[in-house]
């Protein structure tokens, strides 16, 4: 889904929520189409940025994300060091 929302400098911008595939139909290539259609969608009502939230744990769709040009907000020395670990999986 994809929403109206608030950055961490509480500037309304798109938010990308929820991004989630059934497991059965996972792998079908269906991610990618459908967050593109979500950003499309938030550039639709004016938006020229957006955001996002995820886990560490998610590589394949921080791999996606950032094909879609999302980078991550490394705001604290934990974000940092998480960021680190996670190099070695993203493409």
């Amino acid at each position: 889904t994809a929403w109206f929302g608030n950055d961490k400098d509480d500037d309304e911008i798109g938010r990308i929520h929820w991004v989630a595939i059934v497991p059965d139909y996972q792998g079908r290539g269906l991610a990618k189409p459908m967050l593109a259609l979500a950003c499309w969608r938030l550039r639709e009502l004016g938006h020229t940025h957006a955001f996002l939230d995820t886990s560490s744990a998610r590589v394949p769709a921080i791999n996606l994300y950032r094909s879609f040009g999302f980078t991550p907000d490394l705001a604290t020395p934990e974000d940092a060091a998480n960021w680190q670990e996670l190099l070695p999986f993203l493409k």
